[in-house]
């Protein structure tokens, strides 16, 4: 399902795990997006404390959706955007 690149999946992987704060300058959020064409953001303190929640954007706006790991997000065809 996945057809993002090794490279852009892993950087999500990095990104996730290490939380470097220039990746979450804007509202102290990462940004992401999916294989399916929606978009969403993760706030740092649920990245620093393994909690994979991502808030939806557009008309989803409100609802959010939980992984338990990154490889689950990845796998769920989310990645940095």
């Amino acid at each position: 399902m996945n057809k993002y690149s090794e490279e852009l999946k892993e950087k999500t992987r990095e990104i996730l795990y290490d939380c470097p704060v220039e990746s979450f300058m804007r509202d102290l959020k990462c940004h992401l997006k999916n294989i399916n064409g929606k978009f969403g953001t993760m706030r740092l303190r649920d990245a620093m404390e393994s909690r994979y929640v991502i808030h939806l954007l557009n008309d989803t706006e409100g609802k959010s959706e939980s992984y338990e790991s990154i490889d689950d997000l990845l796998e769920g065809g989310w990645v940095v955007d």
